[in-house]
This record gives C-alpha cells, structure tokens and sequence, in this order.
C-alpha cells in the first residue's frame, strides 16, 4: 500500500512537468504551463471524484496522464 502513495506522490509531480515540456517553446512557457496543468488537473480531478464517487488522488493523476497524453499527441503539430 505504501508504493500505491509513492507512484501517486510520482505522478502528481512528473506529469505536469513531462506535458508541459511536450508543447512549451520557453522556459517561462515551461513554468507557466506546468502550474497551469497542474491546477486544471487538480480542481477537475476533485469534481470528477465528487460525482464519480472514487478517490481523489487517483482521479488527479488520471486526469494529469490524458493531458500528458493529449499533449504528446499534438507536440509535432504545435512545435
């Protein structure tokens, strides 16, 4: 059960990082997506979780890892 916290913990901070790097041109577009992601995730996860009914800590991450994915697919077509 500890390791379930420590990949959550993981993906909470790799994953806006990792999406933000897909479509950033800049250092401060880098910074500025990553908070921006982060929030968006963050506040849609706690909604989903709400009206879903499952944890919220999971819901945040998946939430991050479709916008990491989303990200990575467009990232040819904005750079």
């Amino acid at each position: 059960l500890r390791w379930i916290g420590i990949l959550l913990i993981n993906s909470l901070l790799i994953l806006p990082a990792a999406a933000s790097r897909n479509i950033a041109k800049s250092t401060r577009q880098y910074h500025a997506f990553a908070i921006i992601f982060s929030l968006f995730s963050g506040v849609l996860g706690i909604i989903a979780s709400y009206y879903f009914n499952v944890p919220t800590g999971p819901m945040i991450v998946i939430t991050l890892g479709t916008i990491f994915f989303i990200t990575f697919a467009i990232k040819g077509k904005i750079k």
